[in-house]
């Protein structure tokens, strides 16, 4: 029969909060146990391992503190608070070195089924996380090194207006008391929240451009000016005539070009500006189309295209769609969108057909 072995317990670090972390050690006899707990110290300061030990919400906590000034609140919030906290749900209260790969790995493949976007926030947090954890000593070794991410599902595909609908909307926008967001979308590409965050002092009639400097985000359940999305969303738009020209007709009822209801002095609220007034308009858009196909729809042609009903950033796309459709280079189309990096643009609007491709050759040149 086996002897029992002795256990002893020794303090060998302590947690962010100060509180001593206890590990047991066991011999044959009260000095072996003692002489394996001195071999773990001895073990840990050889590779300069810190002996204040965290736990994964401690710490990434304090991570997240790092970020706060380097972007704005609405990533802040929305981007890193959001998934750290799925995260923290996994892994909050086990010590960094506890986490294994292998642990890492069963929680991304859990989540497959959630959008790319949503998967690549989560990876690339959670690798942040422990590389800083690594760099700083907690940790051995990133155990995020070799996790494969879970499946994603199939994003949705971004529908656009043809240049016929295209022109159809914007002219029924122009005469549609609910147009004029639409209108802004579509003749400029700006997001949503750009849009409402857009002042009259930021449109130069003169010059003929629009300048892009702030963003409307949530904040404890109501919208508020905040910087814009990043750096490269700052840029100076130019203006056709058309915008120019509507836009001078519109009454200036406070500094901000979108108002809803009363409220005057203060941005308008997104959510109930879809509710109010986008889906409403995009009823009366569908309604008007049908009638007028139909009063020109004769018997050699049964049926015309569907207008399809476009999500809010539909109107973006379709601007950005366009805009590389009639010859405008992938570079420019990236600087009026206001992304971050071209590659984003590329992935977005280069889907070119062999006419596309076509007229971009000319054949005429080559020898």
């Amino acid at each position: 029969m086996a002897s029992k072995l002795i256990e002893v317990k020794k303090t060998i670090g302590q947690t962010f909060e100060g509180k001593p972390i206890r590990k047991s050690f066991y011999g044959k006899t009260k000095r072996e146990a003692e002489r394996k707990y001195l071999e773990f110290m001895k073990d840990a300061e050889s590779k300069n391992r810190c002996t204040q030990h965290y736990t994964f919400t401690e710490f990434s906590k304090t991570w997240l503190e790092t970020k706060k000034e380097e972007v704005n609140d609405n990533t802040y919030k929305l981007t890193y608070l959001t998934n750290i906290k799925v995260l923290q749900a996994t892994f909050g209260k086990k010590l960094l070195e506890s986490i294994t790969q292998l642990n890492l790995q069963k929680f991304f493949s859990s989540q497959s089924g959630i959008s790319k976007s949503k998967m690549d926030k989560l990876y690339l947090i959670a690798n942040a996380i422990f590389s800083s954890a690594f760099e700083n000593n907690l940790i051995d070794k990133n155990p995020m090194t070799k996790v494969k991410k879970g499946q994603v599902s199939n994003p949705k595909e971004l529908r656009t207006y043809t240049e016929e609908q295209y022109r159809f909307v914007i002219d029924f926008s122009k005469e549609n008391p609910y147009g004029l967001g639409v209108f802004i979308m579509l003749k400029t590409g700006l997001r949503r929240s750009e849009l409402f965050a857009l002042r009259w002092e930021n449109i130069d009639f003169e010059k003929k451009t629009l300048s892009v400097k702030n963003a409307a985000v949530k904040c404890e359940g109501k919208y508020i000016i905040d910087k814009t999305k990043n750096f490269s969303s700052m840029r100076q738009l130019p203006l056709d005539d058309e915008f120019v020209d509507h836009l001078t007709l519109q009454p200036r009822r406070g500094e901000f070009v979108m108002i809803l209801g009363s409220n005057t002095d203060q941005i308008a609220d997104l959510d109930n500006w879809t509710k109010r007034r986008y889906n409403p308009f995009m009823l009366d858009l569908l309604e008007y189309y049908i009638a007028e196909k139909e009063k020109v729809k004769n018997d050699e042609q049964e049926k015309y295209d569907v207008l399809p009903k476009l999500r809010i950033h539909e109107l973006r796309h379709t601007y950005g769609t366009l805009l590389y459709r009639m010859g405008t280079d992938i570079y420019t189309v990236s600087k009026v969108l206001g992304h971050s990096e071209i590659k984003t643009t590329t992935k977005i609007y280069v889907h070119d057909t062999v006419e596309d491709i076509r007229n971009r050759i000319d054949f005429s040149k080559m020898p």
